[in-house]
């Protein structure tokens, strides 16, 4: 009975266990089979089926697996992207985030290095999507833009350095603001903080930024100002006391921002006349005289 046994698990066990992997080999096949189907659909332009054929590929336990099935997945929502040019749409990240998970599984192989192309060269279109915002003064969505700009580059380009591009963003959004906010000081507060917030952020990253502190200086000095511009004539006296303090505070605050401005370009004229009002209000006349006294030999 024994050696039966035997006989048995040699001549049936080994035959079942071939049969299972021929299966499973053909279950591999058939989902490579879609791969390379989805890049002939991808050959002649047919995205649609393409991006079909792709996901089912990926959801495969087994394909999944695969550098190139991601990488290939990144390629044809890209292409999906390029022929919609929708930038709200959901294709363009999710290419960057194929591209990655091809890089995940093997970074130093075959497609390695275009992937990090790939996610570089999409990433850009982020940083260009901000641009346009800003031209079209539409500051939140340049935001948001730049903000995925940031955060997707660096997939590709881990050492890149971002701080000259963030300094120009944030200027030019702290100067969106602050426009935003000189069109209707009562009902635009808001962006004065938003101005303020964006022009801090460039002074964190460069403490020497001559348009960081400057713009800092002129929106204190000018929120001073349109203070006491503001008042009324006819305003009882502890009331015209209140504003005095909070003109004061504003011109305090202004003032190492403004000096700073000047040491970095002792011949701007803006920042001259700012410093000797400042200088005057904080009832410093000698050091307002002395302003007053270098702004006229400029402009002799």
């Amino acid at each position: 009975m024994k050696s039966r046994i035997n006989y048995i698990i040699k001549h049936v066990k080994l035959p079942l266990l071939g049969v299972a992997f021929m299966l499973l080999s053909g279950v591999a096949f058939g989902q490579n089979d879609k791969i390379a189907r989805a890049l002939e659909a991808l050959k002649v332009e047919n995205l649609d089926q393409a991006k079909v054929l792709i996901d089912e590929a990926a959801a495969h336990e087994q394909t999944s697996k695969l550098a190139h099935t991601w990488y290939y997945r990144g390629f044809i929502y890209n292409a999906i992207y390029k022929r919609d040019k929708n930038v709200k749409g959901p294709e363009r990240g999710l290419s960057i985030e194929y591209f990655k998970q091809s890089l995940d599984i093997d970074p130093d192989g075959k497609y390695g290095a275009n992937s990090k192309s790939s996610i570089t060269n999409i990433a850009r279109t982020f940083y260009n999507d901000c641009v346009i915002y800003l031209n079209a003064k539409d500051p939140e969505n340049a935001h948001k833009s730049f903000e995925i700009y940031m955060d997707k580059i660096v997939i590709g380009n881990p050492t890149i350095d971002l701080n000259l591009k963030k300094i120009d963003v944030y200027l030019a959004l702290g100067g969106m603001y602050t426009n935003l906010y000189e069109l209707n000081k009562r009902t635009n507060s808001t962006y004065w903080g938003l101005a303020k917030k964006y022009f801090q952020m460039v002074l964190d990253l460069d403490p020497d930024n001559l348009n960081g502190n400057y713009n800092v200086g002129i929106l204190y000095y000018n929120k001073a100002v349109n203070i006491i511009n503001g008042t009324d004539y006819d305003i009882d006296l502890v009331a015209l006391s209140d504003i005095q303090d909070t003109s004061i505070v504003l011109f305090k605050q202004s003032l190492p921002f403004m000096e700073t401005a000047l040491e970095l370009e002792p011949a701007n004229e803006n920042t001259l006349i700012g410093l000797s009002g400042i200088y005057f209000a904080l009832n410093e006349h000698d050091k307002s005289d002395a302003i007053k006294e270098r702004l006229k030999k400029l402009k002799e």
